[in-house]
This record gives structure tokens, sequence and C-alpha cells, in this order.
């Protein structure tokens, strides 16, 4: 119940924060943190965890949310992988966006469940749920720290295959980095 509360405590926090403490973060040394954090939990479970990608990721935003965020996606994909299988996550510039894609060769995610499973305490499989200890809030939390930070996320999954998250973010370039992206990802 307590890990309920916690997560609700930090969807609102999301919820109502503003940008006026957003400061220019390189996405890179946070993909980097991400991964190393999580290096141990997927050794544990037999997984490998890759990383690749660009080196200047230059968004603006809170960093401790987006840390949450990416982490909350590798957590995920460790823990819905079978033994033996990869996690990775892959980081590149489209245009003016920055795109970081996490990819499992897990157990994948049926086309009908696909639409909802950002929902709060919306789950896929109650009961594998119960056993790795999900909340039904974390893809909701990420959800919403994406489009705080202007970005999309979106998903492909197929069942027994596996699942790629990927998420765009408005690139920052430096000589705009006090220009603040709207919700809909346009700088204002």
């Amino acid at each position: 119940m307590a890990r309920i509360v916690d997560a609700l405590l930090d969807l609102s926090r999301i919820e109502f924060s503003g940008t006026e403490d957003w400061t220019q973060v390189d996405l890179a040394p946070v993909l980097v943190e991400v991964v190393s954090t999580n290096q141990h939990a997927a050794k544990r479970q037999g997984i490998g965890l890759s990383l690749t990608g660009a080196s200047q990721l230059n968004v603006l935003g809170d960093r401790s949310q987006l840390v949450s965020g990416f982490s909350n996606l590798v957590d995920n994909a460790i823990k819905y992988s079978e033994p033996g299988g990869i996690v990775s996550v892959s980081s590149s510039i489209v245009g003016e966006e920055v795109v970081v894609a996490i990819t499992d060769y897990g157990i994948g995610i049926s086309k009908q469940h696909q639409d909802r499973i950002f929902e709060r305490f919306y789950r896929v499989d109650k009961a594998r749920s119960r056993a790795t200890g999900g909340t039904g809030l974390g893809l909701s939390i990420v959800r919403h720290i994406v489009l705080e930070h202007g970005g999309t996320i979106e998903v492909v999954s197929e069942e027994g295959v596996g699942s790629t998250f990927t998420i765009r973010l408005p690139q920052v370039l430096p000589e705009l980095t006090n220009v603040l992206p709207s919700k809909t990802g346009a700088l204002i």
C-alpha cells in the first residue's frame, strides 16, 4: 500500500510541477546512469543490458524526473524479459527531436492492451504484476513525465517477441536554453 501511495504522490508532483526550475539536461549521461543503476538487476535476471547512441542529447527539463521515467522503462523491460534476453537502450537525434528507444525481447504486449497501458492502475496481467511487484502506476508516471517535457511516447509490441518504447523529446540547441517547450512540444 505504501508503494502505491508513494507512486500517487510522485504522479501528483509531476502533474503540478512547474517548468521554472528546468535546466538544460544532456540525456546521454542520464541514460548512462539509468543503465548503470539497473545493471545489477539485469545481471540477477540473466539479462544483457546495452546502451548505444549519440553523445549530445540536450533537452530542457527536470533531470530527476527524466531519470525516473527512463529507469521505470528499463526496469520494466528487465522484469518482463526472459533469462538470456537482452534489453537495449538506444538514442539518436532525428530532426529537432531527441529519440530514446528501450527495446526488450520479452513477453510482449497484446494489441488489445497497448492503448491502455499508460492508464493509471492498468495492468496487462494482474497475476504477473503482483509477482513482479508492480503498482499499475509506472507507465502512467512515465507518460506524464514525457508529456510534461513536451514529448511523446509510443509502444510497438508483439506477444512473444518483445516491446519497444520510444520517447521523443524536443531537442534544445545551446542558444535556445531559455526557451521552454509547451505540453504540445512547440517552443514558447
